[in-house]
C-alpha cells in the first residue's frame, strides 16, 4: 500500500454511517441525501450499486453551516 505526501494531514474520511450519527438521522436519509445530490460526498469504486461513498468532515460542516444561514 503506497503512501506519502499526497495523503498527509489529510482528514480520516466518514462512512455514511459516520455521518448518519453525526446528523442523527437514519442510514436510509444519508443514503436519499446523497443520491438526490443534497450531501456532498467522495465515490469510491464504479459507478452502481454496491459502490462505496465516503464524506469529508469539512465538506459536510459546510454544508450545514450553509444550511443554518437559510433558515
Amino acid at each position: 500500500m503506497a503512501t506519502g505526501k499526497a495523503t498527509e494531514g489529510m482528514e480520516p474520511l466518514l462512512t455514511a454511517r459516520d455521518v448518519a450519527s453525526w446528523l442523527k438521522v437514519s442510514l436510509q436519509t444519508v443514503y436519499a441525501m446523497t443520491e438526490r445530490g443534497d450531501l456532498p460526498c467522495v465515490p469510491m469504486g464504479k459507478k452502481g450499486r454496491g459502490r462505496a461513498l465516503r464524506y469529508r468532515r469539512a465538506s459536510l460542516e459546510r454544508w450545514v453551516a450553509l444550511r443554518e444561514e437559510r433558515a
